[in-house]
């Protein structure tokens, strides 16, 4: 489920934790009471999907140089989940343009398919794109510092129980290999 209905299921005990995602450039979108305990694991970079073919796509593969988000600006775009698509309004505003926002999924093998057929571009998480990118798509890196997700772990304010301490350590061990260090702020 998406972040929002995690969060939901965690405060009414219907879970017992969640692993979900946050976007720095959105602090207030998510609601994270007192009640509640979110302990990042990492960050998780974002990347423009592009066709390979696209002038985009030719110059990334080219020089390997992270892109700026107004190289897109023209572009017809796909968006995600609603924390995603708000995320995308906010790094595209923070550019100086408005997403011409076509398509909207949240899920990736969709994304990737309307990507493929000239549909439009999108973010995904670099998480995403180690599963596989298709052949004739590229998963482009971003030079806006802001383009990143933090993954983390909820639970309740105060749950002490052994079993999430073991949750809590595993996923902290997984992510060591999959996300990067969030930077610390001075």
């Amino acid at each position: 489920m998406e972040p929002p209905e995690a969060i939901e299921q965690v405060s009414a005990g219907e879970a017992d934790a969640a692993i979900i995602f946050r976007y720095d450039t959105l602090p207030h979108f998510l609601r994270i009471d007192e009640t509640l305990h979110f302990e990042p694991l990492g960050a998780d970079p974002l990347r423009l999907l592009v066709r390979r073919s696209s002038a985009i796509g030719k110059a990334y593969e080219r020089n390997r140089e992270p892109v700026d988000l107004t190289a897109a600006h023209a572009e017809t775009w796909i968006a995600g989940c609603a924390t995603c698509r708000a995320n995308l309004l906010k790094l595209a505003s923070r550019a100086g343009f408005q997403p011409d926002i076509r398509h909207s999924t949240d899920d990736y093998w969709a994304t990737q398919n309307l990507v493929e057929m000239g549909m439009g571009v999108s973010l995904v998480p670099t998480l995403d794109t180690k599963i596989h990118v298709q052949d004739d798509l590229v998963a482009c890196a971003l030079r806006d510092a802001d383009a990143s997700r933090q993954v983390g772990i909820l639970t309740r304010v105060h749950d002490a129980r052994e079993s999430l301490g073991l949750l809590r350590n595993e996923l902290a061990e997984t992510a060591r290999h999959y996300l990067q260090p969030i930077p610390t702020v001075e």
